[in-house]
């Protein structure tokens, strides 16, 4: 256990880490911390809990475990220590790619028209049932 850190601090921790544990406990919508692990091309052993989920593709780009249940994190962390190096760095580039693909400002542009564009489609066919 490290602590807090920051900057070079962190970048150094998490370039030598064979992946990054989440131990949330807490919904967050898109932790950070995920995302900046995957972004370095670590995988991820994370809760089921909150955005963690959305993020970590089990047995993909990391391994998923139930909040507070620590013989579980310990069963996903012995079986990533199981895999190959070049399965976990397979499991890394599969995180860093979807980091890419999923915090693109093109995509995520596309993403949130075709939203908007749903919502205003759905808005218009409620509003022409009420005639």
């Amino acid at each position: 256990m490290t602590g807090f850190l920051r900057n070079d601090e962190l970048e150094s921790v998490i370039r030598q880490a064979k992946a990054v544990i989440i131990p949330s406990e807490l919904y967050e919508n898109y932790p950070y911390s995920c995302l900046e692990a995957m972004a370095y091309g670590k995988p991820v052993i994370g809760s089921r809990i909150g955005g963690i989920i959305e993020q970590v593709d089990e047995g993909e780009t990391g391994f998923l475990f139930e909040p507070s249940n620590d013989k579980d994190l310990a069963d996903k962390m012995i079986l990533l220590n199981s895999l190959t190096s070049q399965r976990i760095m397979e499991m890394g580039r599969k995180a860093r790619s979807k980091v890419e693909k999923m915090n693109h400002p093109a995509d995520y542009l596309q993403r949130l028209l075709d939203l908007y564009h749903d919502v205003i489609i759905e808005n218009s066919n409620s509003l022409s049932n009420l005639d």
